[in-house]
């Protein structure tokens, strides 16, 4: 089988192929996956963010990155709903989850 050392391997789950060939994952993927482990959303023990509606965050990825909002919800461990001001009006956002820190 090919790939066979890689795959059993302690902690490795497979090896990410198109018609069975490695391919490679861009590294803002793997950076937006390490983010999302820091946070907590892989790990079904730790609170995600550890954050409450109400709470300020910053976006840290997108179009509205360097902005601080305000967290109005969590959905789940992926999405969350923020509330951006812009413009002196507010504006809910669904965002990732790995696009907000805390402040």
């Amino acid at each position: 089988m090919p790939w066979y050392e890689i795959r059993n391997t302690d902690g490795v789950e497979g090896v990410l192929t198109n018609n069975s060939i490695p391919v490679a994952v861009p590294a803002a993927a793997v950076e937006d996956l390490r983010a999302l482990e820091a946070i907590g959303v892989f790990d079904e023990t730790m609170e995600v963010l550890r954050l409450s509606p109400g709470d300020t965050v910053r976006m840290v990825k997108g179009p509205f990155a360097g902005h601080v909002c305000t967290l109005k919800s969590a959905r789940g461990k992926a999405r969350a709903e923020v509330i951006l001001s812009v413009f002196g009006r507010e504006n809910v956002l669904r965002v990732p989850v790995a696009a907000l820190r805390p402040v």
